[in-house]
C-alpha cells in the first residue's frame, strides 16, 4: 500500500512535461480539463510529425487556439475562442472537436501521430517542446469506448507532484526540468493501483462529462464532471440517448474499481441527490431517481421512484422476494406531510442506514418530511441487482418524463466519506 494524495490541479512553469508512452490515432477520443491562460505559446498537450498538418493530435491554447487534428488545422479566435482564465473542457470524439460540449469543427480523417503524447507540451521531429504556464485538471483518452489512459493530478507516497494514472495504477513523473506545481488536495488515497473506494474518480468512463442541473433528455448532453459513469443507451459520440429516464436500459451505473457499487447493509450510508422534473408522470407512469427494482416493485437495492403525483417512493427488500419495505412521502396520496410534487421545484432527497434503522427525507427549499423505518432482517444485497441511477432494464412501465439531476448535489457516502459523486 502507498499512500497518495489526488490534487485539484497539476500546473507547469514552462519546463516540465509528461510523456503518456500513447499513440494516439484518428479513432482515439479525448478529453481535457484545463484552466485557460491564455499565453502565447501554451501547449496543452499533443504529439505531431514535421509540422501541423502532419498526423497532428495537438491542442495549442494560445491568442488563437488551434485544434490540429490529422492534418486539418481549426483556428478558434475572437468570440469563438474560449475565454481566458476560465477552466474549460476540449473534447475530441469520433473526428469531432468540442469545446465545452459545442461541436466546433469535424475534420475526421485517418491517421496515427509518429510519436507518443506528452502533456504540458507536444512530440514532434524535433522531439519533446515544451509549453509555458498551463494548468490541467484531468486528461483522459479513450478508445472504442475503452479508456486508454486516465490521468489525475497527484502527489505521491514520497510528496512527488506527478499524474497519477487510474486505469494501470502507475505514477507518471515530470520527463522535463524543475518541477510541477500541485493544486489543492482533493483526497488522500491508500492504494496505488486504483481509487480507494471510488470508481474511476472524477469523469467518465463512458459518456459525457457531468455537472449541475443536467437534463438528460433526448440529444442534450450532460456537461461537466462527476465520479465515473458506466452509461447505457448513448450515442456513438457519447451523448445520452435519453429521456432520463425513459424505458428500459436508459441508466447509469455509478461504478467502483471496476465493480459497480452495491450498498453494504454492514456499514453506514447515506445516499442524497437534488432532483426536479420536468413534468410529473400522469396515469400509472413513474420516474425512478436511483436503485434497482424489478417486476411488481421488489426493489433490490435502496430505491426512489416518484409517481404521477402521488408520492416519493423510497424502498428497499429484506429477502429479494416479496413486497419492499416502503417510505411514501408528499404528494396527494399523503396530504398531510404537507409537501406537494411540482414540475420545475427542486427537491432534496436523503436515504441512510445507520445499521439499524432506514431513514428517508424529502427537502423542498421550504419544508423538509422525514421517516423512519426499522428492521431486524438482513438485507438484500447481490451483484446482479447493481444500484443505477435512472431507470434499470427490469421495469417496463415507465414514464418519459425528464428527471433533471443537480449533480453538484449528488453523492454516495459510506462511514461518513464519500465513496461516489460531488465532495
Amino acid at each position: 500500500m502507498v499512500n497518495w494524495q489526488e490534487l485539484e490541479y497539476l500546473e507547469s512553469t514552462g519546463t516540465q512535461y509528461i510523456d503518456t508512452g500513447l499513440i494516439a490515432d484518428s479513432d482515439t477520443d479525448l478529453y481535457v480539463d484545463y484552466f485557460d491562460f491564455g499565453i502565447a505559446n501554451t501547449v496543452l498537450l499533443g504529439a505531431r510529425g514535421s509540422g501541423w498538418s502532419d498526423r497532428s493530435y495537438v491542442i495549442m491554447a494560445q491568442v488563437s487556439m488551434y485544434l490540429d487534428y490529422g492534418s486539418i488545422r481549426t483556428i478558434l479566435s475572437g468570440n469563438n475562442r474560449p475565454t481566458t482564465n476560465q477552466r474549460h473542457i476540449i473534447e475530441f470524439i469520433s473526428g469531432k472537436l468540442y469545446v465545452d460540449g459545442a461541436l466546433k469543427a469535424s475534420p475526421g480523417g485517418t491517421f496515427v501521430t509518429p510519436y507518443s503524447q506528452i502533456l504540458f507540451g507536444l512530440q514532434g521531429n524535433s522531439g519533446p517542446a515544451v509549453s509555458m504556464k498551463t494548468r490541467i485538471y484531468r486528461v483522459i483518452y479513450k478508445k472504442n469506448g475503452s479508456v486508454l489512459r486516465y490521468y489525475i493530478a497527484a502527489k505521491d507516497g514520497n510528496g512527488v507532484v506527478c499524474m497519477y494514472e487510474a486505469v494501470s495504477g502507475t505514477f507518471y513523473y515530470n520527463a522535463g526540468t524543475g518541477v510541477f506545481t500541485g493544486g489543492p488536495k482533493l483526497a488522500d488515497h491508500s492504494a496505488s493501483s486504483g481509487i480507494d473506494q471510488c470508481t474511476f474518480l472524477k469523469g467518465v468512463a463512458v459518456g459525457r462529462q457531468l455537472k449541475g442541473w443536467a437534463t438528460a433528455g433526448a440529444g442534450r448532453d450532460i456537461n461537466r464532471d462527476l465520479l465515473s459513469m458506466r452509461v447505457y443507451n448513448a450515442y456513438s459520440d457519447g451523448r445520452w440517448a435519453g429521456p432520463f429516464p425513459a424505458g428500459n436500459s436508459s441508466y447509469a451505473i455509478p461504478y467502483r474499481e471496476g465493480s459497480a457499487f452495491l450498498p453494504d447493509w454492514t456499514r453506514p450510508f447515506h445516499i442524497h441527490t437534488k432532483v426536479k422534473f420536468d413534468a410529473i408522470p400522469s396515469g400509472n407512469d413513474r420516474s425512478f431517481i436511483y436503485g434497482t427494482a424489478v417486476s411488481n416493485e421488489y426493489f433490490r437495492n435502496p430505491s426512489i421512484e416518484i409517481r404521477n403525483n402521488y408520492h416519493f417512493f423510497f424502498g428497499f427488500s429484506t429477502t429479494g422476494t416479496g413486497w419492499p419495505v416502503q417510505l411514501d412521502i408528499g404528494g396527494t396520496q399523503n396530504p398531510d406531510d404537507n409537501l406537494p410534487i411540482v414540475a420545475n421545484r427542486a427537491y432534496e432527497l436523503d436515504l441512510a442506514w445507520d445499521g439499524a434503522v432506514v431513514t428517508a427525507s424529502v427537502f423542498d427549499g421550504t419544508a423538509r418530511v422525514t421517516k423512519t423505518a426499522a428492521n431486524s432482517t438482513p438485507h438484500y444485497r447481490s451483484a446482479s441487482y447493481p444500484f443505477c441511477w435512472g431507470n434499470n432494464a427490469l421495469t417496463t412501465d415507465d414514464s418519459d418524463n425528464h428527471t433533471i439531476i443537480d449533480l453538484d448535489h449528488t453523492w454516495i457516502k459510506v462511514d461518513g466519506a464519500v465513496v461516489w459523486g460531488a465532495r
